[in-house]
């Protein structure tokens, strides 16, 4: 079992990186590795019956759902979802920190 400070240092990671950049591998940045999320959310998709193909739609997935749970018991969940994923519609994919600046 993954200790709670793997999983939020990943969880750190993919916030600095952002979730649709994970696979993006440049010159300066390679492929962000979170490999106990990736399982977390591996395992969380096949619980609830239903695998998206690839790490990043799993990932997403379980953010997504958790965020919507959290979103019934905290105005927090809004903000958190902002830090992590760009707003519908958004044509090109923002950095992290700019997407605090969208309206």
């Amino acid at each position: 079992m993954t200790d709670r400070k793997t999983i939020v240092g990943e969880l750190i990671d993919v916030r600095q990186r952002g979730v649709d950049r994970l696979d993006v591998n440049t010159g300066q940045q390679p492929r962000k590795l979170v490999p106990s999320l990736e399982r977390l959310a591996r395992d969380y998709c096949e619980a609830a019956g239903s695998v998206p193909t690839g790490r990043i739609a799993q990932i997403t997935k379980l953010l997504r759902d958790g965020l919507t749970a959290y979103a019934d018991r905290t105005a927090s969940a809004k903000f958190i979802e902002d830090l992590l994923f760009d707003p519908p519609g958004t044509a090109t994919p923002q950095t992290p920190g700019k997407r605090l600046l969208l309206p």
